[in-house]
């Protein structure tokens, strides 16, 4: 992943097409940091909900919510919300 991100970092194409379309360099530094922020709370959230079905048998934040259950798309959004 990391590697992917630096890749797209130094991608041509992506300066190409920003010059292209003469975005305004703040709103471009906004959406990097706002993508940034986004990427690293879905990382949090997944991490915080693999250590919680790591940790089944011995209860956690996700049995006391009656998680197990519900739906792949709750499931994340709860995750989400208890990451932060």
């Amino acid at each position: 992943m990391v590697k992917m991100l630096r890749v797209l970092k130094n991608s041509r194409i992506i300066t190409d097409v920003i010059e292209l379309i003469q975005v305004n360099p703040a709103f471009t530094r906004l959406m990097k940091t706002l993508f940034g922020v986004l990427y690293l709370v879905h990382i949090f959230a997944c991490i915080w909900f693999f250590v919680a079905n790591f940790t089944k048998e011995y209860g956690n934040w996700a049995d006391g919510m009656s998680l197990w259950g519900e739906p792949p798309e709750y499931q994340y959004l709860v995750s989400i919300y208890w990451a932060f």
